[in-house]
């Protein structure tokens, strides 16, 4: 009964193209090969017209030994089939059918016209896929194959990817275009002379598009939307064009080679005007080894064209500074770098890192005295205080220091400062630990209005203040420029019990976000943020024996290594002691590991990167005798994904008036 509404549904979607064309239904009763006719449930080897079926339960192996012609359409239902044999030519299409769960084509098949390619529920491989019409490849799962070669596409049609994810070893003699409208795509080799045209869609939010693009060739690159990935590509045509809905990205990994992440190669096609359009979209840098020593330039785009770049990415203009996330480092943007139209970064003598107060990439101490308001630097080396000095002694107890930040883009953590009483704000900026400048921020006499986080939510590299009524409950954000407030804007009202726990960067689009925990129930949510925009929300987790005690990158997700760069949730078990990591994948944590117990006397006080590895590190202090500790973190291998690389006493500060700012 099934076999026949299979059939029958295939004869209705797939239109013979011959009055003789008909369903052949595949069994291998015989053999693998298609020319024997008792391989076939028909009795009769397939025509030209015919429309042809896998079933489940028929032979896995199936080798097309006859000549070439074009049948109708492909419909495999059997799982684990591994076609191969001789060129096919298809008029109608494959459908993989939902029993199919893998499948190998080693065959090439050639398609002509508007055809689709639909995989209901399939890892779905093609050695040799050839096409010169248009394809719409549509799949529910992930599209790709155990083993190499993964797909490869040659043709001059168009290629259309609507879901999933592909993944292609190849490109050889491709001259036609590929449009993302939605999934994500990789490629790991590009044969072709020419290039394609590379599509990603403006209908695509930001992380729903991917695609991937490692050293080779494209015709042109045209992004409106989704995330754009690569490493060292030749556009051919020169012609790239990067819209305000998409993200510009160096590779994930670690981009090693010396070589243009991108290089609009105009004079290799007669014609092409060389052409770099950048529409407001974000430049997201990743590790850029080659580029760590202050000076050094390393180039995003090398254009050869004559022509200017024209615009620029979101928040960087010519001579903004732009951080890479992996190392922290800073860099200088140019859009008149290299022969004087080419889009370039200079680094800097400047690593962005959580309460550096002397600008060597490690994070400091400061300690805050509660009744003689003497304050004082710890500058450390690892676990070891390297220096210590004063800072300006403010006496005034009611002043209290609300954070400490980069709020000038300078690489400097600054001290931003509140007073108690009456609601006068304040702000050092800092320079290699020492007070460059001083000067008053926005007074806010209300007193239920506190500073509870900081974070880059316009991504102009520096921080910005969180505000949060504890009255209304309402989150206020001051967009800074060093001591100016450049804009306020109210985000909205939350309910009773609710307050900010900090502000990273949770789903990987360079905007600082906010995590709240509720002070009654201990549940957590998220807000994923655009400047003063909710993006999207959602609960995190719940968890009334445990306080989130930091934000930062602490260790590496072992379920989804693509994740490594975004911020975690440090969390402390109020009952057990336990140490706890969520590593975060938007407003939901993708992994939780524990990696310590801890005695509930000792109190974690500040998290940073204190040895200059880019991952946090965790600082303790016990709360009765006065002692300091501290916890060397690093990523591991294993199921965990972040361990402790060593333990160390630090000196003992007993007198319990000296408090750590967090």
């Amino acid at each position: 009964m099934r076999k026949t509404s299979v059939m029958f549904a295939l004869l209705f979607l797939f239109t013979a193209v011959s009055a003789s064309a008909a369903t052949r239904t595949w069994s291998g009763a015989v053999n693998a090969l298609w020319s024997n006719a008792g391989n076939w449930e028909e009795g009769i080897v397939p025509a030209s017209g015919d429309s042809i079926v896998f079933p489940p339960f028929s032979r896995s192996t199936s080798t097309n030994d006859l000549f070439s012609g074009t049948y109708a359409s492909l419909f495999i239902d059997r799982d684990a089939l591994n076609l191969g044999g001789n060129l096919v030519q298809l008029s109608n299409g494959v459908t993989v059918g939902s029993t199919a769960t893998i499948l190998f084509v080693s065959m090439p098949i050639l398609m002509h016209g508007t055809q689709a390619m639909n995989c209901a529920n399939a890892d779905c491989a093609f050695d040799d896929l050839r096409w010169n019409g248009l394809i719409t490849f549509s799949t529910a799962n992930t599209v790709t194959r155990v083993a190499p070669p993964q797909i490869r596409l040659r043709g001059y049609g168009t290629f259309v990817h609507n879901s999933g994810h592909a993944s292609y070893a190849a490109i050889e003699g491709m001259d036609g275009a590929l449009l993302v409208n939605a999934g994500s795509v990789g490629y790991s080799k590009w044969g072709s002379t020419t290039g394609i045209d590379l599509h990603l869609n403006g209908d695509c939010d930001l992380l729903q598009c991917t695609a991937r693009l490692t050293p080779g060739t494209a015709r042109s690159l045209h992004a409106n939307g989704g995330l754009l990935e690569l490493t060292a590509v030749n556009v051919t045509q020169g012609h790239l064009f990067f819209g305000s809905r998409s993200i510009v990205q160096s590779t994930v990994y670690p981009y090693v080679g010396s070589s243009p992440i991108l290089k609009s190669v105009a004079s290799a096609a007669p014609g092409a005007d060389g052409a770099v359009a950048i529409d407001n979209a974000v430049l997201r840098l990743m590790d850029l080894p080659a580029g760590r020593t202050p000076g050094s330039v390393v180039t995003i785009v090398d254009n050869d064209g004559a022509d200017p770049v024209t615009g620029t990415f979101a928040g960087l203009a010519e001579g903004s500074n732009v951080m890479a996330r992996r190392s922290r480092q800073r860099f200088q943007m140019s859009y008149t770098g290299g022969s004087g139209n080419d889009v370039t970064v200079t680094a800097l003598a400047k690593r962005d890192v959580a309460h550096d107060l002397d600008n060597d990439g490690r994070s400091d101490i400061f300690w805050r005295h509660a009744t003689t308001g003497e304050n004082y630097r710890w500058s450390m080396n690892s676990h070891m205080v390297a220096s210590t000095g004063p800072i300006n002694t403010v006496a005034d107890a009611n002043w209290k220091i609300a954070a400490l930040a980069d709020f000038d883009g300078d690489g400097d953590n600054d001290v931003l400062w509140r007073h108690a009483v009456s609601g006068e704000n304040y702000m050092y900026l800092m320079q290699d630990g020492s007070i460059l400048s001083a000067g008053p921020v926005n007074r806010i006499e209300d007193l239920t209005w506190s500073i509870v986080a900081t974070g880059d939510f316009n991504i102009d590299g520096k921080f910005d203040i969180v505000w949060q009524n504890s009255a209304s409950g309402e989150v206020y954000i001051y967009l800074m420029n060093g001591t100016a407030v450049l804009r306020g804007g109210s985000v909205r009202e939350v309910g009773p019990g609710w307050r900010v726990a900090g502000a990273g960067d949770f789903n990987f689009d360079t905007y600082a976000d906010i995590v709240f925990q509720n002070e009654d129930t201990g549940e957590i949510w998220t807000w994923l943020m655009q400047n003063f925009t909710i993006i999207t929300e959602g609960h995190t987790d719940l968890r009334p024996d445990a306080t989130i005690a930091g934000v930062g990158q602490f260790g590496r997700d072992p379920s989804n290594p693509v994740t490594f760069d975004v911020d975690d949730l440090l969390l402390r078990n109020n009952e057990t002691g336990a140490v706890e990591v969520y590593f975060m994948n938007g407003y939901a944590p993708s992994w939780t590991s524990t990696f310590a117990f801890v005695d509930p006397d000792w109190e974690i006080v500040a998290a940073g990167d204190y040895n200059g590895d880019s991952y946090n590190d965790v600082l303790w202090r016990h709360a009765i005798t006065g002692e300091n500790y501290m916890y060397l973190l690093q990523p591991t291998q294993d199921a965990n994904g972040v361990g402790i690389l060593s333990g160390h006493e630090l000196p003992p500060i007993p007198d319990p008036n000296w408090k750590i700012v967090r």
